[in-house]
């Protein structure tokens, strides 16, 4: 695969990744619960898709490589915060993390599409 491929490849993932926080950030907002949004499932899902012992092989990776989570207990954190929005108790803090991770994930979408343009 050559270099704009993989690099276009992994723009992708993390601008699925950011939509879909956005998604779930809004809906919990707009005061709907997990049951009912489809994208907060899927963050549920994702997110506690970190704690699995086969993560590297889930669609959790990109999470885990992209915020350096190669310790169990970061991963176990984070799947925690999966949990709790599954079960209706997603908390501000987890809230205010999320939309770090929203922030994190543009942030690397630019540095992704700046070395795009650069090759």
């Amino acid at each position: 695969m050559s270099e704009v491929g993989s690099q276009s490849g992994l723009y992708e993932e993390l601008h699925e990744c950011a939509e879909l926080i956005d998604g779930a950030l809004a809906d919990l907002k707009d005061g709907l619960s997990c049951d009912v949004s489809n994208d907060c499932q899927e963050l549920s899902k994702l997110l506690t898709g970190l704690d699995r012992r086969n993560w590297i092989q889930t669609p959790s990776r990109t999470l885990a490589i992209l915020l350096g989570l190669f310790r169990a207990s970061d991963r176990q954190a984070w799947a925690l915060v999966g949990t709790n929005l599954m079960e209706n108790k997603a908390s501000e803090t987890a809230m205010v993390r999320l939309e770090e991770l929203a922030g994190l994930l543009e942030q690397e979408q630019q540095s992704v599409m700046a070395r795009i343009q650069g090759l």
